[in-house]
């Protein structure tokens, strides 16, 4: 889907985000946005560069923080849900 979606990145900080966009900001934020696009659902895999979360309707979230091809940037978010425009964010410093 094309569009934006408005998302709280952390504490009160809102920021309108496309579908695949790159962002301001560092680990901390990418985990605390992360924790909220992965409520409800679960941890299936959980290593040192990746943590991704399945949803019960299939979709899954992502957060990597180890990137081979943007070595510049902080961390990763990948989303494939149902109901969610943004497919990936990349916090960069």
């Amino acid at each position: 889907m094309i569009g934006t979606a408005e998302v709280t990145i952390y504490n009160d900080i809102v920021a309108t985000i496309s579908p695949s966009s790159e962002v301001t900001g560092g680990l901390s934020d990418a985990q605390s946005m992360f924790q909220q696009l992965s409520q409800g659902g679960t941890i299936v895999e959980q290593t040192a560069a990746l943590t991704r979360v399945q949803f019960p309707n299939g979709g899954f979230v992502q957060l990597r923080t180890v990137m081979s091809a943007s070595p510049n940037t902080a961390a990763t978010i990948d989303v494939n849900n149902p109901g969610l425009d943004i497919t990936k964010v990349k916090f960069n410093p």
